[in-house]
């Protein structure tokens, strides 16, 4: 066990035991497929005029969410647009000095601008207090709502933007933003590019088959099944054939897909790994502008040789390799 690994063990641990009631799932199992959930999501963008945060007020099956978006940086109608979707329980719109948002870390904070646009989103329950996000993630019929409730975001954006611009645009996330990129993905495909970052398409194994059970109520747990049906869209996923997929795994998991050893926690290639993941925010903006900075021409961007840092990723095929992209 490395140091990260234990360092994350630890932390999921600690988190256990200061939720108490408020672990994921623990009131009710009860809900439709997250498919069925997209495709009953109602939205309409505001009007938009420029850089800022937009409110936006979404028709759900469990009621009226309030997911949001900013425009961070517009460079023109002639540039690329990066999509960024945050992590879980971050609240991504809090810039405060001692804030440690994704956004913030990895874009934020750049020594250089992006080459691109970038516009960020906010899932519901993701502007309130942690407790008050707990809270309605105790019924996992809100959980899948969220999660639907992101996906026909981003949809929206990427029309908004193809109407408007003959530009690429590139959907990309971390953690929860990763799985909702994939979802994005398996159910609209309408993105040039999709760089999701630690997820994969067996959303329900997080939470019955790795480490983060321990976050998972009683209930949930003892029927996997369930989860299963709600969560897991792999069938979705594999069925898209194109060649605009690019993942971001750290190398010691992607080792252990393709030799079959180490300490994971499933199986399966579109599933969710973990192996001790350190999330160096600044590997992570490397590839991302190598991917944006590689964009205005007809072709995917093509990741050089140790793009991400040369030691907690590996070289393209980390990325890009047959066998974690060409499914």
């Amino acid at each position: 066990m490395n140091h990260h690994e234990l360092i994350d063990n630890l932390a999921v641990q600690l988190s256990a035991l200061v939720l108490g009631r408020y672990k994921f799932f623990s009131a009710s199992i009860e809900s439709p497929r997250v498919a069925d959930h997209v495709a009953a999501t109602k939205l309409h963008l505001p009007r938009i005029e420029g850089a800022g945060m937009y409110e936006v007020s979404a028709g759900t099956l469990v009621g009226r969410l309030r997911p949001a978006f900013r425009i961070v940086q517009w460079l023109g109608e002639e540039y690329p647009t990066i999509l960024w979707h945050h992590g879980n329980a971050e609240r991504p719109f809090e810039h405060r000095w001692f804030s440690h948002t994704s956004l913030k870390q990895i874009f934020l904070r750049a020594s250089k601008p992006f080459p691109a646009n970038l516009v960020a989103l906010a899932a519901p329950f993701h502007r309130r207090s942690p407790i008050f996000y707990a809270e309605q993630l105790r019924d996992l019929a809100k959980f899948a709502a969220m999660l639907a409730v992101s996906t026909r975001l981003v949809e929206a954006l990427i029309a908004y933007l193809k109407a408007r611009t003959n530009s690429r645009v590139m959907v990309a996330g971390i953690s929860l933003g990763g799985w909702v990129t994939n979802l994005h993905r398996a159910f609209y495909n309408t993105a040039d590019l999709y760089v999701p970052l630690l997820a994969g398409a067996a959303l329900d194994e997080v939470f019955t088959a790795s480490l983060y059970r321990n976050l998972t109520g009683r209930l949930a747990r003892e029927n996997p099944g369930q989860l299963k049906k709600v969560l897991n869209f792999e069938p979705e996923f594999a069925r898209i054939r194109d060649d605009n997929l690019f993942p971001l795994w750290p190398a010691t998991i992607r080792s252990s897909i393709l030799s079959g050893t180490g300490s994971v926690m499933v199986t399966g290639r579109s599933r969710y790994w973990r192996r001790g993941i350190s999330r160096r925010h600044w590997r992570i903006m490397r590839f991302i502008r190598i991917c944006s900075g590689r964009w205005h021409g007809a072709s995917p961007p093509s990741c050089p040789a140790g793009a991400a840092g040369p030691h907690l990723y590996q070289d393209a095929s980390a990325f890009t390799s047959p066998e974690l992209v060409r499914w």
